[in-house]
C-alpha cells in the first residue's frame, strides 16, 4: 500500500498528478490528512478528491495530535504496513509520524513545498521531538556545516526520501538534496487532474474589462511575526483600487485565513469580485481556466509560480510588501521571499501607495 500524506486540495492534486504519472494503481492507495478538525470544508473536499479518485480515505489528524502521538489506530496501523510514505514535506508533524514506522519503508516527496528546500529546513532539528530512536541516527549521520555562523545538523529523517516528483524544483533546489532523485512533474498530469470532476463546474459570464486575480497570504496565521492585519491587508487593499482602473478584479483569500478579513475588503473597496461558498477552496490553479483570469497579482504565493508555467498568464508580485518581510518570524518564508522576487516580476505601485512599518 502507498500511503498519502496531504494536508489540502492543491497538495491532493499534485499527490493524484505524481501517482498517475508514476502509474500508481489507485486502488493501492491510502490517504491521511494532516489538518485542524475545524477546518471541516477542507477535510471534505480532500476527502472528495480522493474517494472520487479511488483512493481509501482514512481520516484525518491535526499538528497537536501528531506532536502527541495521538492518532487514530489506523492510522497508525498504515503507517507501519504501508510500502512507501508520500509526503509534502518533513514538517513537524510528519517528522514526528515518521518516528512510528520502521526506518526502511522509505519516502517520495510530491509536492514543491518551498520551504522544505531552505537550508534553515533540512539542516535545522527539532530538538522537542527528539526521541531514543531520532537519538540512534543523528550521531549515525551528522553533517557539519556552517551557516550564519551556525552549526547546522542535517535532518536524520531527509535519508529516507528515495525521490522528489516535483513540479518546480529546477527553480530553488538547495544544495543540500542533489543527491536525492528527482523527477519532473509532467504539466499534462497536473492540468489534468486540476480539471477532475471535484470541483465545481461553473461558467463566468465575459467580463467588459480583462480579469485579474489577487491570491492572499495566511502569514497571520503562519510565521507573520510582527506583519499586521492592517498592513498586510492594508497593502492588498490599496493595490485592489489602483488596478480596478484597468481589470476586474477578483479576490481570493488563502484557504486558511480569517473570514473576517475578506469582509472588510469587500466593505472598504465594494467593487472587488469574491468567490461563491464552494469555490473558496478550490486551488487558484484550478479556478484560473474557469474564471478567464488573464492575470494573477499576490504579495507571496506559489501560485505566482505554477500559474506562469501552467496557463502562460502574467503574473506579478506585489511590490511595496517587501517592507514588511523583515517582520517576519519564519525564516524559511524569508527565503522563500527571495525566489519570488528573482523569478516573478514586481508590480510597482502608484506614488504614496507603500505601507508604512511601524517599529
Amino acid at each position: 500500500m502507498e500511503l498519502i500524506l496531504t494536508v489540502g486540495p492543491w497538495q491532493s492534486i499534485m499527490a493524484i498528478a505524481a501517482l498517475r504519472q508514476m502509474e500508481v494503481p489507485p486502488g493501492q492507495v491510502a490517504v491521511v490528512q494532516l489538518t485542524n478538525p475545524s477546518e471541516t470544508a477542507l477535510i471534505e473536499l480532500c476527502r472528495k478528491i480522493h474517494e472520487t479518485e479511488g483512493h481509501r480515505y482514512l481520516g484525518y489528524a491535526s499538528h497537536a495530535q501528531c506532536m502527541a502521538d495521538d492518532i487514530p489506530a489506523s492510522v497508525k496501523q498504515a503507517l507501519a504496513n504501508c510500502r512507501r510514505i508520500w509526503a509534502v514535506s518533513l514538517g513537524r508533524s510528519v517528522s514526528h509520524l515518521l518516528e512510528l514506522t520502521p526506518a526502511s519503508i522509505p519516502v517520495v516527496i510530491y509536492e514543491d513545498g518551498m520551504a522544505a528546500s531552505t537550508p534553515q529546513f533540512i539542516y535545522g532539528f527539532y530538538w522537542e521531538s527528539m526521541r531514543k530512536s531520532y537519538a540512534r541516527l543523528l550521531w549515525q549521520y551528522v553533517k557539519r556545516s556552517v551557516t550564519k555562523r551556525r552549526l547546522w545538523f542535517r535532518r536524520p529523517d531527509y535519508l529516507r526520501i528515495e525521490l522528489m516528483i516535483t513540479y518546480l524544483h529546477h527553480i530553488y533546489d538547495h544544495d543540500a538534496l542533489l543527491e536525492i532523485p528527482k523527477i519532473k512533474l509532467e504539466s499534462r498530469y497536473l492540468l489534468e487532474a486540476l480539471n477532475g470532476p471535484w470541483f465545481p463546474d461553473k461558467t463566468f459570464p465575459p467580463s467588459e474589462k480583462p480579469r485579474l486575480i489577487i491570491a492572499g497570504t495566511n502569514f497571520i496565521n503562519h510565521g507573520g511575526g510582527g506583519i499586521t492585519p492592517s498592513q498586510e491587508y492594508g497593502l492588498i487593499g490599496k493595490a485592489m483600487k489602483a488596478l480596478a482602473e484597468d481589470y476586474e478584479v477578483w479576490w481570493k483569500a488563502h484557504p486558511r485565513a480569517d473570514p473576517i478579513f475578506t469582509e472588510y475588503l469587500q466593505t472598504k473597496y465594494p467593487f472587488i469580485r469574491t468567490l461563491d461558498t464552494d469555490l473558496l477552496h478550490v486551488p487558484i490553479e484550478g479556478l484560473i481556466p474557469r474564471l478567464g483570469i488573464q492575470k494573477l497579482v499576490s504579495p507571496f504565493s506559489s501560485s505566482l509560480l505554477y500559474a506562469k508555467s501552467l496557463y502562460n498568464i502574467e503574473t506579478q508580485l506585489l511590490g511595496g510588501f517587501e517592507a514588511l518581510i523583515p517582520l517576519l518570524g519564519d525564516s524559511s518564508l524569508k527565503q522563500i521571499y527571495k525566489v519570488f522576487r528573482q523569478n516573478v516580476p514586481t508590480l510597482d505601485l502608484p506614488q504614496g501607495s507603500s505601507v508604512a512599518v511601524s517599529s
